[in-house]
């Protein structure tokens, strides 16, 4: 390579700034554009500021490290990273036989791109922030339904295992409620289990939430606590 590369600061204020692999293209290719036409590529001549390579090659050029680990950018994302560089006039693409003849735009060729380039930025963040808007407000409905399901099943379970009635008092609910917050659905099932078995009768959900306290203050882990009970409840079978 020839002469030397400017470093438009502008593409800092750009929104492909702030995807990693759009500039690592960017000064990849900043890097490796000749900066002499004349240069022939099979039966194609280049001019100044292109360079030849292909979506292949690119993965291989731009490998990194991922901790100790060497990783490469999909083909998918290189090609994303191409075509948003392309939308703000940083470059310009053409397929021919040997694969993309690349050609860098002049830094003062940027200025109107440069416009777009920031109303495309603002209008992407705009419908990047509707987007997680939606998202959060789905995993929030989703967390709402399986909480809901949650606690309906381990209160169907807790009033199978009373053994009488078919509902729980507010009260209870309640301490149900917390249960579910503190423990999974199968631990809690597995606790009630055990107590039940070690207790016999237990009318009252507000006992189980003390017990359980009490045994998680004493420092027993919940499933240690299950496999200590079940020894006494479960028979065993000699292999």
């Amino acid at each position: 390579m020839e002469g030397w590369s400017k470093f438009e600061n502008e593409i800092v204020e750009m929104n492909v700034f702030h995807h990693q692999a759009d500039m690592r293209i960017f000064i990849w290719l900043l890097t490796h554009v000749t900066f002499k036409a004349g240069l022939r590529v099979g039966e194609v001549e280049l001019s100044s500021r292109q360079y030849v390579t292909s979506l292949k090659q690119l993965q291989k050029d731009l490998w990194f490290y991922d901790g100790r680990k060497k990783e490469v950018y999909s083909l998918s994302r290189i090609h994303r990273s191409i075509k948003r560089l392309e939308k703000v006039g940083i470059l310009t693409t053409e397929a021919f036989a040997y694969g993309l003849i690349v050609t860098l735009r002049a830094p003062e060729h940027w200025g109107a791109s440069l416009r777009n380039g920031r109303e495309m930025d603002v209008k992407g963040l705009r419908n990047e922030g509707e987007n997680i808007k939606k998202i959060v407000k789905k995993e929030k409905i989703v967390k709402r339904l399986m909480s809901t399901r949650k606690l309906q099943a381990v209160t169907d379970f807790f009033i199978l295992k009373r053994g009488k009635g078919l509902s729980v008092s507010p009260a209870d609910s309640m301490a149900l409620e917390r249960l579910c917050e503190k423990e999974s659905e199968e631990e809690l099932m597995a606790f009630m289990e055990a107590l039940f078995a070690e207790k016999g009768t237990i009318n009252s959900a507000i006992y189980i939430e003390k017990v359980w306290e009490s045994r998680k203050e004493q420092g027993d882990t919940v499933m240690a606590k299950f496999h200590e009970l079940f020894d006494d409840v479960v028979p065993h079978h000699d292999a």
